[in-house]
Order: C-alpha cells, then sequence, then structure tokens
C-alpha cells in the first residue's frame, strides 16, 4: 500500500474543514430567509383584520443604511409551555412606500415555560436606498402575542 503525497492530509483536513463551514453558513441562511418570507406571507386568510391591543408602540429611529434595535420584555402568562417565535411584518410608510426589512431576532425561536420572562431583540438594517420618512408595521409573537405589537421605524437620511 501507497502512502498519501505528504501534504496531502493537511489539504483533506482543510476541505473539510472549508465544507463544514459552508454548510453551518448555508443553514443559518436558510433559515433567516425563510423566516423573513414566513413574515410576508402572514396573516394567512384574506381579510383578517390585526389590531394591536398593546398600549405602547416600540419607536426606534435610524438613518438610511444603518441600524437600529428594539427590545421587548416577554413573558409566557400561559399554564403550558409555550413555542416564540418572533415575526416583523413589512412596514409601510404614510405615501405607501413598503419595505421589507432585513431584521435578526434574537432569539429566533425559544421554548417559554409558564411564568417565564425573557427579553426578545430585533435588530434592522435600513437599506441605503429606502425613502426618509416614518414606516409602521408589526412586531408578532407567534405563541404569545398574535396581534402583535405596533412598531415604528422613523428612517433620516444618510449622514
Amino acid at each position: 500500500m501507497t502512502e498519501p503525497p505528504q501534504g496531502a492530509g493537511d489539504a483533506l483536513s482543510e476541505i473539510l474543514r472549508l465544507q463544514t463551514e459552508f454548510q453551518s453558513r448555508m443553514v443559518d441562511e436558510t433559515l433567516r430567509y425563510l423566516r423573513r418570507v414566513q413574515g410576508m406571507f402572514e396573516p394567512h386568510s384574506p381579510g383578517t383584520v390585526l389590531r394591536p391591543d398593546a398600549p405602547a408602540t416600540l419607536a426606534v429611529s435610524a438613518a438610511a443604511g444603518g441600524r437600529a434595535s428594539v427590545t421587548l420584555d416577554v413573558e409566557n402568562r400561559q399554564r403550558v409551555h409555550t413555542a416564540l417565535a418572533v415575526v416583523l411584518t413589512p412596514l409601510v410608510a404614510d405615501d405607501g412606500t413598503t419595505w421589507f426589512v432585513d431584521a435578526d431576532t434574537k432569539p429566533a425561536f425559544r421554548l417559554l415555560a409558564p411564568a417565564e420572562q425573557a427579553p426578545v431583540t430585533v435588530r434592522l438594517r435600513v437599506p441605503t436606498d429606502v425613502p426618509p420618512g416614518t414606516y409602521r408595521g408589526l412586531v408578532t409573537l407567534r405563541g404569545l402575542h398574535p396581534a402583535g405589537v405596533p412598531l415604528e421605524v422613523t428612517v433620516r437620511e444618510a449622514s
């Protein structure tokens, strides 16, 4: 039996490492994409009207091309464990401009025990070409708050 050329094991190790990194990144990006698509197609039944019953609106401001984040404290007031999934609806300005937000939520999914409290952070990336103005939408908390929490994002011109 012949020995592999010197350095062949290192090359194979490097290929396996790169393949593992690629697979990991592909899974992360696929899940991120699916969460965004899920937010675009809600609610599922035509004619459904969502009226948030939360007294406060989450408000954030950012420059075009910048980033913004908002944190909510959620509590499971049910008597059973519940799966929490955070979804952001498209944001709409007064003039009808619709912004399909590129956002990350942390955590994206979590199982909450009865009476458990947890912070949820929504981080938005504001595109450079979004027109300045105020955009409104909802942060829906699947499993906890089906009507959603109002979100208002004020976009300023890039500095």
